[in-house]
């Protein structure tokens, strides 16, 4: 994987090394001239020998643009400013040398970058501070000739310091102005900093890249903002088919079925994971053989700071997805038998009481108590069998003994919602039953205006089992309450069976303004929570 530079602080730098090598060439360029001026000044001031008359002649002044004093001015101003502005380029080594590689300026940042003074660097070869790799392969000469040929050189590489460590700089040789004075500029920078995270990240991506590669068992890939595949792992080709070649440049709507290309869904991942962080995505895919599987995915924007897009990662789950299925016939299949077995039982009852004369009661009694139970059966059929919703459990149990209006007009419910267990589910559904079934017959609903009022709440010092509930029954508004005389199956079942079934406890208060009742539902009863009131 090539290693990219970072973009914005590489053309910061560039930028700025234009900027103050403008500067450089500049002054550079009229010392140069200056010096010339200076020089032929000299010359003009020394006498000219007449042969003919064999004497000496002060030479003439015309044709000099400026006296010798003023030229001599303008050399040491410009000289100045030259020097003023390379030695307080501390950021960069500045260093001039002459057509051999011989130093002839060296500025403080060259002496605080690699390590030798002005003093100790002027007249040595630039040579001293190449690795002996680049000296051997001429690499000094190198730079210098590139540099008169195309008037600068660039390159990034190692160098050694005085005491021997090395640094890594990005370095530009200047070419003379004029070819006649061949006098070199080289400007030098350290990257050694620069060049470590660069590897950092290389080394972080060469890893990612491995990672992704050997991830066989996940289609990884990439997709810029309009959803065109950028980049494709070897998971994506085993599980999807199309090789990189194939699928990079095309469109990622491509490996989802015709219907929903149809309307649009894979548009519509791209938005849902723009806005709200991230997009999952279960449903049947297409391979490029035309074979169809269940892919399970979830696709990511990419960080902001990184290439804009999105980020892709897929399983192949046609075989939980079947197996899921089958298990939604079977436990389908099952309810509908166990409906039938309770269907035959009632009907058994029915004919073994038949001409007995047991009463009307307790036929009613017998027929609704297997309802609740064939009532609890459907909510847990609904949810696979694995758990059921403790409020919906208390509205089933609830809205046959509410003949009109609605439940939420007779029954209050306070608690924030709770999963039970399948046992848990059966016990407590026929406990409310025998609850509602009672204040229908003697309590809170046995008038218009009473009411059921259910609250639990978090249990939290319910050792060994830890959190737990503390639920309670109320009745409100309805007929003066009193203990029965005996005990029924009802107060037997909510007193004895659903505690022994459910590990809790139990309690059944006659007050007179109102049935109470207090259930204490151990941490084992639960599996977990669910959005509720």
């Amino acid at each position: 994987m090539a290693r990219e530079p970072n973009t914005e602080s590489q053309q910061a730098l560039t930028t700025r090394i234009a900027q103050l090598e403008q500067q450089i060439e500049t002054l550079h360029s009229a010392l140069m001239c200056a010096s010339d001026a200076q020089a032929a000044g000299e010359r003009e001031r020394q006498p000219r020998t007449d042969l003919n008359a064999g004497r000496a002649e002060p030479s003439s002044t015309e044709g000099v643009v400026a006296s010798p004093e003023a030229i001599q001015i303008a050399t040491k101003e410009t000289e100045v400013r030259l020097r003023a502005l390379l030695r307080g380029a501390s950021d960069y080594a500045i260093i001039e040398t002459d057509s051999d590689g011989r130093i002839t300026f060296w500025n403080e940042g060259a002496e605080a970058l690699i390590g030798w003074t002005e003093a100790e660097a002027t007249g040595r070869n630039i040579e001293m501070m190449f690795t002996p790799e680049d000296r051997e392969a001429g690499k000094p000469e190198q730079e210098r000739c590139e540099a008169m040929a195309n008037g600068r050189s660039d390159y990034e590489r190692w160098h050694i310091r005085k005491d021997g460590t090395t640094f890594y700089a990005h370095e530009r040789v200047i070419a003379p102005v004029d070819p006649e004075r061949k006098r070199f500029l080289k400007v030098l920078r350290n990257r050694s900093k620069e060049r470590e995270i660069e590897e950092a990240r290389y080394a972080s991506e060469e890893q990612m890249r491995l990672i992704l590669n050997s991830a066989m068992d996940y289609a990884i890939f990439t997709l810029d903002r309009s959803g065109v595949v950028t980049t494709w792992n070897p998971g994506a080709e085993r599980l999807l088919g199309y090789g990189e070649d194939e699928i990079v440049g095309r469109n990622g709507r491509i490996v989802f079925t015709p219907e929903d290309q149809a309307t649009g869904e894979s548009e519509k991942e791209l938005v849902k994971a723009l806005n709200q962080g991230r997009a999952e995505d279960e449903r049947w895919h297409m391979r490029k053989d035309g074979s169809r599987f269940w892919g399970s995915g979830l696709m990511l924007p990419l960080q902001p700071d990184g290439i804009p897009g999105f980020l892709k990662i897929m399983r192949d789950e046609t075989a939980r997805h079947r197996a899921d299925e089958m298990n939604r016939l079977l436990i389908g299949e099952l309810n509908h038998r166990v409906k039938n077995t309770l269907g035959l039982v009632q009907a058994i009852a029915k004919e073994t009481l038949r001409g007995r004369d047991p009463g009307r009661d307790i036929r009613d009694a017998l027929d609704s108590r297997l309802a609740a139970l064939s009532r609890s059966h459907d909510i847990l059929a609904r949810e696979s069998w694995e758990s059921a919703s403790l409020t919906e459990v208390i509205r089933r149990a609830f809205a046959p003994f509410v003949r009109q209006g609605k439940v939420e007009d007779r029954l209050t419910i306070d608690g924030r919602d709770a999963r039970l267990s399948p046992t848990a589910a059966l016990s407590l559904g026929m406990a409310f039953h025998e609850l509602a079934t009672n204040a229908a017959k003697y309590g809170a609903l046995s008038v218009p205006s009473g009411k059921v009022e259910v609250r639990w709440r978090e249990e939290m010092d319910r050792p060994p089992d830890g959190t737990g509930l503390r639920l309670n029954w109320r009745e409100r508004d309805g007929p003066p309450v009193s203990p029965p005389a005996r005990k029924g199956f009802g107060s037997r079942l909510i007193e004895r069976a659903l505690a022994y079934e459910m590990n809790g406890t139990t309690r059944l208060d006659y007050a007179a303004d109102g049935l109470r009742f207090e259930l204490s539902i151990p941490k084992t009863a639960l599996q977990g929570r669910a959005n509720g009131p």
